[in-house]
């Protein structure tokens, strides 16, 4: 190969790396946005319906349903007044909170449970008469996380439960409105999950300008999997004498509180729990195996739009969506990973286009300089030919003024 072409295909190459190198930055940060930016549940659906259709094993479901222990509130309400200050509004009904001041009365005589997820709101909209009871014994038990009400701490029935208590929400857009992603961190405040996962672990997230690591790098928002959504075998929280010995203890409204996931509606308990198990499991760490595929795999794509090789066909047919879907897929496969496909191939298209300008900008600049030779040429033959005519028409004058000059004198002297 000569040495211009090898230059040539060196310097692509280091484009067609950097390129991938900032398409990986931009995807990995696009993916910890808690915001959905397209349809990603749609996305989600299609993944899982094919991924089930490969692997049908529910052994990891059973696993954990015999280490938690449901326990539904829907059916254990009381009407109580709703207060707005001083002021009387009415009766709404609530989780009774004599039948909860009873069960965890029960556990805490034995500390054997591994955690008790308490998803109910203890604000100060509603009064009971085991109110204060209930919350010093909340205050007192290990291992226990309550939801945080919408309006934050202020909202908190008693101040003692602050330092239980953990964010519940989620962010929706106009164009997605149901459970899309997990924040772990919502307005900079840590969630249930993650503070659940730091009362067990010892470990959380820390955020380091626009990364977060938990002893390496992470995101700070996922996509769940939901490795457990099972709520078929769930007790009634009027039930007595419940075996919680090495369970996660689960309390929520099972029929009230759900929210709609691309694996169908679930209680908010259960997906929180499923955001745990995410972070038990290591689904927010940034797999070192995952980013050396999407490299290659964005590294292929720029040097192939780049360059004009024998398999640029076979990119150009595929077309950039049907890769990056089918990249997706193997990544979801194998790391339960997900990355935002519209910005990638967003990325891929713009980069086309400015590909496709410059050649053309080439080709237009070759177009010129070619009419540009051309009319130099034409100017050359022209000045050349003219000259050679006027030094021929120069010449002739010159002889037959020596001539006409020799005749003269000839005619002189014969006089």
């Amino acid at each position: 190969m000569e040495p211009h072409k090898r230059r040539i295909i060196c310097k692509k190459i280091g484009v067609a790396a950097a390129i991938a190198l900032a398409f990986l930055l931009i995807t990995l940060l696009s993916s910890d946005i808690s915001i959905p930016l397209s349809s990603e549940k749609m996305l989600f659906k299609k993944l899982e319906f094919l991924k089930q259709s490969f692997s049908q094993d529910d052994s990891d479901q059973c696993s954990i349903l015999d280490s938690v222990l449901l326990i539904d509130t829907h059916y254990a309400q009381t009407l109580v007044t709703e207060h707005e200050g001083m002021d009387t509004l009415g009766y709404v009904p609530v989780t009774d909170r004599r039948l909860l001041l009873r069960l965890l009365q029960h556990l805490s005589k034995d500390t054997t449970y591994r955690y008790i997820l308490l998803d109910i709101s203890l604000d100060k909209v509603v009064r009971q008469e085991e109110d204060t009871t209930l919350y010093r014994l909340i205050a007192s038990m290990p291992r226990i996380g309550i939801a945080m009400p919408p309006g934050g701490k202020a909202a908190l029935a008693d101040s003692c439960l602050i330092s239980k208590a953990g964010e519940v929400g989620y962010y929706v857009t106009q164009w997605e409105n149901d459970f899309v992603k997990f924040p772990y961190l919502l307005n900079g405040k840590k969630s249930l999950p993650l503070k659940m996962y730091e009362d067990l672990t010892g470990r959380t997230i820390n955020r380091y300008g626009v990364f977060y690591t938990d002893k390496t790098l992470v995101r700070s928002s996922v996509f769940l999997t939901y490795d457990f959504v099972d709520c078929d075998y769930r007790h009634n929280l009027n039930e007595e004498d419940l075996d919680a010995e090495n369970k996660y203890v689960l309390i929520g409204d099972f029929e009230e509180d759900v929210h709609s996931t691309y694996v169908g509606e679930l209680p908010g308990v259960i997906i929180n729990f499923d955001a745990y198990l995410a972070l038990i499991k290591g689904h927010h760490k940034i797999k070192g195996g995952m980013v050396v595929i999407l490299f290659v795999a964005f590294f292929l794509l720029a040097y192939q739009t780049l360059t004009q090789s024998k398999f640029t066909w076979l990119f150009m047919w595929i077309g950039y969506p049907v890769f990056l879907t089918i990249l997706c897929f193997v990544v979801y496969c194998l790391y339960n990973e997900v990355y935002d496909i519209l910005i990638t191939t967003s990325l891929f298209y713009l980069m086309k286009t400015i590909v496709e300008c410059v050649r053309e900008y080439e080709l237009i600049r070759k177009r010129i300089a070619m009419v540009a030779q051309t009319t130099n040429n034409c100017c050359s033959y022209v000045i050349h030919y003219v000259g050679m005519g006027v030094s021929t028409i120069t010449r002739v004058f010159k002889l037959l003024a020596s001539q006409i000059k020799r005749i003269w004198k000839v005619k002189t002297k014969s006089k």
